[in-house]
Formats: structure tokens, C-alpha cells, sequence
């Protein structure tokens, strides 16, 4: 089991939702596609995951609003807010 900082009932969604997250992040890593040459590569995993990224971003109302529950990691990080 992982530590988590969500106690009860809170921890075990986080943790599930985390497993879906990886699920589909490892299922979008391991995809295909035809390159013009008509060879088969890797999916452009970093396009996906930008693309993930900024679409959850928008929904939440923002970048500000999706990292809103980061803590402070420097003294000075009010600063930039």
C-alpha cells in the first residue's frame, strides 16, 4: 500500500483514480502509429500527455485552479502568485 496524504475514504478514491491515470497514460504510451514512410512508431506520448494536461486544465478553470492544491515548495512562492 502507498502512503497517501488523503486519509479514509478520500485516500482510497485518490488511489483508485490514480490507477485509472495510469492506466490510460500506460495504454496511450504503448500505441502505434504509421509514420509518412509507412513505418509503425511509437504515438507521440509528450503530445498526449500536453494535450491531457491542458484539457484537464481548462475543465477545472485553469492552470492556477488544477495546481491550487500543491503546497509551497519555497519561501518565495507566494511572490509568484
Amino acid at each position: 500500500m502507498t502512503h497517501s496524504k488523503y486519509p479514509g475514504d478520500a485516500g482510497q478514491q485518490v488511489q483508485e483514480l490514480i490507477a485509472v491515470a495510469v492506466a490510460a497514460s500506460t495504454a496511450a504510451a504503448r500505441t502505434r502509429r504509421t509514420s509518412l514512410g509507412g513505418q509503425s512508431r511509437p504515438a507521440d506520448f509528450g503530445e498526449i500527455a500536453c494535450q491531457v494536461i491542458t484539457t484537464v486544465a481548462a475543465k477545472v478553470g485553469g492552470v492556477e485552479e488544477l495546481l491550487a492544491g500543491r503546497p509551497l515548495s519555497c519561501p518565495n512562492a507566494t511572490a509568484l502568485t
